[in-house]
């Protein structure tokens, strides 16, 4: 799973607009995209998105949630998004957002990637803060890792984008590629027992 938003000074911030959410799965990859244009108009569209994103989470067949940041950011940032609008959205729909995004997580096992054991204790000392994809995966695993952006880290991820919706998307769809290689390679050599 991974979450983006709107930070206009480049500094997230879990009271940032969020944009967008994507969830990926062994069969399927799932993206919301919203536009921002403030005001209620934006705070309606997010809260469709948020409604949006729990829906999928309650079709999700697994009982874990992966990916990078997920204490850190993108489940802090979707929690105060919905406290935000939940009074609003509560008001003139009767659906009570908070309530239901609180069950549709509840049925998970989180996994942070970004704060694994394994990963801070190994792999931090011997190759500081930012890590390729292609690092990451082949100090895990034999197996070739698939493809990547150069310039894409696991660690270093700008939240703040702004734009077109079809940027986002790729940025989306990126992130979410990245962070299922993570999760593959973890899992093929044991270093995230399930």
């Amino acid at each position: 799973m991974d979450v983006e938003t709107l930070s206009p000074q480049r500094r997230p911030k879990v009271s940032d607009v969020i944009t967008g959410v994507g969830i990926k799965t062994t069969d399927k990859e799932w993206i919301g995209i919203i536009k921002p244009s403030g005001g209620r108009h934006t705070d309606n569209d997010e809260a469709h998105l948020i409604i949006d994103t729990i829906q999928e989470l309650n079709r999700t067949k697994t009982d874990i949630l992966a990916g990078c940041y997920l204490w850190s950011f993108d489940l802090p940032s979707l929690i105060a998004r919905t406290d935000e609008l939940s009074w609003r959205f509560s008001r003139d729909t009767g659906r009570e957002l908070q309530l239901e995004l609180g069950q549709a997580l509840g049925k998970f096992r989180i996994i942070d990637l970004a704060t694994c054991d394994w990963v801070i204790k190994e792999l931090f000392p011997k190759y500081g803060k930012y890590l390729s994809v292609d690092e990451l995966c082949k100090e895990l695993t034999d197996e070739e890792p698939l493809e990547f952006p150069e310039d894409f880290h696991v660690w270093a991820s700008a939240k703040a984008l702004s734009g077109e919706p079809e940027h986002l998307v790729k940025r989306l769809e990126n992130d979410l590629r990245i962070e299922w290689a993570i999760l593959q390679a973890l899992l093929r050599s044991n270093h995230l027992p399930i």
